[in-house]
């Protein structure tokens, strides 16, 4: 069965910026949602933005992300990818969160399981994600 990743990229004031969503067969749970954060940061560095946010309710990617991972690690490269994202000239915040707290990323992750394409990014907020972005944050 294959993860689906979304990444929603949000303003200073928490306005939309963009999203994309992607499906990842068979790898753990923080590997697919680092891959997902990788792929966040370069879209976010390629447009300039500089002040971060990650909202993740993987609390073993954010271990992954903060503290790395042993060499025998077998998916090191990518653990290794992210932090080498992080040490950028950037201010990035990492926040625990659950998906109730993000309803437009639940939504988004419901919704990527029935993409034809494995990778997509949305150029405009869907219809769905309309008011609250991020609840209590």
């Amino acid at each position: 069965m294959a993860e689906v990743v979304v990444v929603v990229l949000l303003g200073q004031s928490r306005k939309w910026i963009g999203e994309f969503g992607c499906k990842i067969i068979s790898v753990l749970l923080a590997v697919a949602e680092l891959l997902g954060v990788i792929h966040g940061l370069q879209l976010c560095w390629s447009r300039g933005y500089r002040k971060i946010v990650i909202f993740t309710d993987c609390v073993d990617a954010m271990s992954l992300f903060c503290r790395g991972c042993d060499e025998n690690y077998p998916f090191k490269d990518v653990v290794d990818d992210a932090r080498l994202l992080f040490h950028r000239e950037w201010t990035i915040t990492l926040v625990h969160t659950t998906r109730e707290q993000i309803p437009i990323a639940d939504q988004l992750a419901k919704f990527s399981h029935f993409m034809e394409s494995i990778f997509c990014i949305l150029g405009q907020p869907p219809s769905m994600s309309e008011g609250e972005v991020v609840k209590g944050n």
